[in-house]
């Protein structure tokens, strides 16, 4: 995928850890509508999560290839403490619950 990331020499310095956090926050939608896609037992709906998970990667991976392209690549993907607590409670309560606290 070609996103035209290019840096220009005379440039300012970006915010690097707006770009980190904006990634992270990509990564964890696409983790979090993955989880909602194998979730849900309605096709249409898993079909409609899962649409959602890819165009999310798409998104963190503008935001990987800006921090790279500043020579900070963001490194293998971790979610967050809020990713992983919300993706507990997904598996615990279903795909509703975890649908309202995203949306």
């Amino acid at each position: 995928m070609t996103t035209g990331v290019e840096v220009s020499p005379g440039s300012a310095r970006p915010d690097l850890a707006a770009f980190r956090e904006h990634w992270q926050d990509e990564s964890d939608a696409s983790y979090l509508y993955g989880i909602l896609a194998a979730l849900e037992p309605e096709a249409k709906r898993a079909g409609v999560f899962a649409r959602l998970r890819d165009i999310e990667t798409q998104h963190a991976v503008i935001w990987s290839q800006l921090l790279a392209a500043h020579g900070a690549p963001p490194g293998p993907f971790r979610p967050s403490a809020r990713g992983r607590v919300l993706a507990f409670l997904g598996r615990r309560f279903g795909t509703g619950a975890l649908v309202s606290l995203l949306l």
